[in-house]
């Protein structure tokens, strides 16, 4: 049953039947309100007498819903909450994962609650002051998808296509399944060789001089190597020449590899929305022989501590090393 407020008519049935005697059972079957619900409207909303008027039950209800919406409004007047926001800000959140994940972090303190619009509305504000926190948002435009193309790749030995992938990998149901792909520098300055785990969405990323399957494949096995906690079961990737070297990296790694249909970059949607996250902190243009390993484990760790809307507002790393978790 969807969620609905108490209505007046619903406080002048509550007058009625309090005065003619009914029990609360009797109430909450009339107006379709749980028992606690109407013993928390009579507690909350009585007069100072302690007596029960819809009227007044009405009116108190309606002041309290005022204030709640001018505090929303001045959410920045609040310390606590101003300080989380701004914090997360500083560190690249988006306000959908600032406003989702402050539940998480404060769940009994109702005063740490903002909605991603407001603070949204509170950027642009800021924005038409001089005081620019927008920069600290992504910005990107769609990608676009290819239909009807020719597979004109090379062919790779010994593939086994994704369809074979086990259902553990397909569902999500457990750490350990990840994606793989390459993103390209300025007139192919070096690469970025991004992994991404299917369920957790925790992401290792290394920096490549050149796109050969030797130099992916050992990119590959150190990045995954480095991660901690569930081991490395499957591996699936799309179907360029660079992961030419897919069956040793299993055997280093103990694990399958699978390759996505041609020109199917959904079949990879956990790697490509994380290459569009990088593309944040490395937008199209940029000379990747200026990216240092340092630089780029700092950029991967706000990654995998930013929290996610598909995992309910936790971070990659909670979910990835939660004990919970496989």
């Amino acid at each position: 049953m969807p969620y609905r407020h108490i209505t007046q008519f619903d406080r002048e049935v509550i007058d009625r039947m309090r005065f003619a005697g009914s029990t609360l059972q009797t109430i909450s079957e009339e107006i379709g309100f749980s028992v606690s619900a109407i013993s928390r409207e009579l507690t909350r909303n009585r007069s100072a007498n302690g007596q029960y008027s819809a009227s007044h039950a009405n009116a108190l209800a309606t002041e309290r819903r005022g204030r709640a919406k001018e505090q929303i409004k001045r959410w920045y007047n609040l310390p606590a909450l101003y300080e989380y926001v701004t914090s997360k800000l500083k560190q690249d959140w988006s306000p959908e994962q600032i406003s989702g994940r402050l539940p998480l972090d404060h769940p009994n303190a109702l005063t740490m609650r903002v909605s991603h619009e407001s603070i949204y509305e509170w950027i642009r504000d800021q924005a038409s002051r001089g005081i620019f926190w927008i920069h600290h948002l992504r910005f990107g435009g769609q990608r676009r998808k290819r239909y009807g193309s020719k597979d004109l790749r090379g062919r790779i030995r010994n593939r086994t296509p994704i369809s074979e992938r086990p259902d553990e990998a397909n569902d999500r149901t457990e750490c350990g399944h990840w994606e793989c792909d390459t993103m390209e520098g300025r007139g192919k300055s070096g690469y970025l060789v991004t992994m991404t785990d299917r369920r957790s969405r925790l992401a290792s990323v290394r920096v490549v001089r050149n796109k050969s399957a030797p130099q992916v494949r050992k990119a590959i096995t150190q990045g995954l190597k480095s991660v901690k906690g569930p081991p490395v079961r499957t591996i699936t990737t799309d179907n360029g020449k660079e992961f030419a070297e897919h069956e040793t990296l299993a055997r280093s790694l103990h694990a399958k590899t699978y390759f996505a249909n041609p020109y199917s970059s959904w079949e990879r949607g956990s790697n490509e929305n994380m290459n569009g996250l990088l593309r944040q902190y490395y937008p199209k243009g940029t000379d990747f022989r200026t990216i240092t390993p340092a630089s780029l484990a700092h950029i991967e760790r706000k990654l995998n501590n930013r929290p996610r809307k598909c995992l309910g507002f936790q971070t990659p790393v909670e979910v990835h090393y939660s004990p919970n978790k496989t």
